[in-house]
């Protein structure tokens, strides 16, 4: 039989990805997509594949940057340079006091993402995801790698595994 203890990371993460998309994605009117969200899921040999696409601005559009940052931003898309996009990303699985609300309150669903999919005991398995200017993957060993992509992702793209349990009948 299947232990359903380890399904519980499943159902706040997913719950929280659909949440992200209501409070943050269509914050203001800009963004070129309807105000939806996607999920497809796969159940494979060893493991349940998830993707779930929100067509909202993206993780890069919606965190809170500082002066800095947002001149930075500026300049480089001016002049054609790589935007910051993966840091931002990986500022906002780690938790960094980012959140667009400003509310100390909020911010903690993408880190509580994050400890899931690096818990040795947890059968989540690589979260990659994809917005703007970015693609960050995180294993068990935390986040493995952080690119910039040329192309703009409008939206937020984010897929990870659930092992399947192994059964003793």
């Amino acid at each position: 039989a299947y232990n359903n203890m380890f399904t519980k990371r499943l159902y706040p993460m997913l719950v929280e990805l659909m949440t992200n998309v209501k409070q943050h994605a269509y914050h203001g009117a800009y963004g070129n997509m309807k105000p939806e969200w996607y999920v497809y899921v796969e159940n494979c040999e060893y493991d349940i594949r998830f993707i779930f696409l929100d067509t909202g601005v993206g993780i890069p559009a919606t965190i809170r940057k500082n002066w800095k940052e947002r001149i930075n931003d500026r300049v480089k898309g001016i002049i054609g340079g790589e935007v910051d996009d993966p840091i931002y990303i990986e500022a906002a699985l780690r938790g960094e006091f980012r959140t667009e609300t400003k509310q100390e309150h909020r911010g903690k669903g993408l880190p509580e993402i994050y400890s899931a999919i690096v818990s040795p005991q947890s059968r989540l398995n690589k979260l990659t995801i994809v917005a703007g200017h970015a693609e960050c993957a995180v294993t068990k060993n935390g986040i493995e790698k952080r690119n910039y992509i040329g192309t703009t992702f409008e939206g937020t793209l984010f897929m990870w595994s659930f092992e399947k349990e192994v059964r003793n009948d």
